[in-house]
């Protein structure tokens, strides 16, 4: 309950500035495409728990931070283990290797094309 308490006053800080009722008569179509960008990011960061990237929204606007408590350093040591296991997929597709390699493209062609017939 706490982290959820976290993310919604966080969450409702960055929303005083982003949400749609709030764009000002003056804000041009860019500045409220980048609002609601924000917004919509914003209310994914929370959906999926994602403390780093509510805080990084928060910093756009700059919103204070909350002190940290071990609970945020627990969900950011979360998320980095999350980016560490994206980065490592990514790096083990054929797509990767077949860009980075260029001695091997070949190799990884044919193997993605048998791959593909099965």
């Amino acid at each position: 309950d706490e982290d959820k308490e976290d993310f919604t006053k966080l969450f409702k800080a960055i929303a005083r500035l982003t949400h749609p009722d709030t764009y000002a008569i003056t804000d041009t179509p860019e500045q409220k495409k980048k609002k609601l960008d924000a917004f919509m990011k914003a209310r994914k960061a929370v959906e999926n728990k994602n403390w780093y990237e509510l805080c990084q929204i928060a910093i756009e606007y700059g919103i204070e931070l909350p002190e940290p408590t071990k609970k945020h350093i627990n969900l950011l040591e979360d998320e980095i283990i999350r980016v560490k296991n994206r980065i490592s997929f990514i790096l083990s597709t054929y797509a990767w290797n077949w860009y980075t390699e260029e001695q091997k493209r070949e190799f990884y062609l044919r193997s993605y094309i048998n791959a593909v017939k099965g």
